[in-house]
């Protein structure tokens, strides 16, 4: 039921030329449709930037492509002080749609090839943890 309504206002967008004729469908129909547009662009950008590991402006992705690993957001830990986490380098993007681009810090002390913590910039002093998924 959530999805018909929608569905039948965004096919009843392209009705009869008689019924667009009428001053009370241009002046409130139109806006109408018009927002419902949005709100399913907007759900689908959501979806799509997830997917894709893009950083919207109201959230990060769930996953993070860094030099050809998977990292995953660590559900437990959510944003914590930059000061935390210590010496830490950037060392990558995250792209934003909306936004500018996160930086991806990785901790200097690492010497490994692979880093199992990446860090990517959620706010002003706010960091956000994602851990490397899959194995070696």
């Amino acid at each position: 039921m959530g999805l018909a309504v929608p569905i039948l206002v965004v096919a009843s967008m392209f009705g009869s030329t008689a019924l667009r004729k009428k001053p009370w469908f241009r002046t409130r129909l139109i806006p109408l449709y018009a927002l419902v547009v949005v709100i399913l662009a907007l759900a689908f950008v959501n979806s799509a930037a997830n997917h894709f590991g893009y950083a919207l402006p109201w959230q990060l992705p769930s996953h993070v492509h860094y030099r050809g690993r998977d990292y995953n957001k660590d559900v437990l830990l959510g944003c914590q002080s930059r000061n935390q986490q210590g010496a830490a380098r950037q060392d990558g993007w995250v792209w934003g749609y909306f936004t500018t681009a996160k930086e991806i810090y990785v901790s200097a002390r690492s010497g490994l090839p692979t880093p199992t913590a990446l860090f990517v910039r959620g706010g002003r002093n706010c960091v956000v943890p994602y851990d490397l998924s899959g194995g070696p």
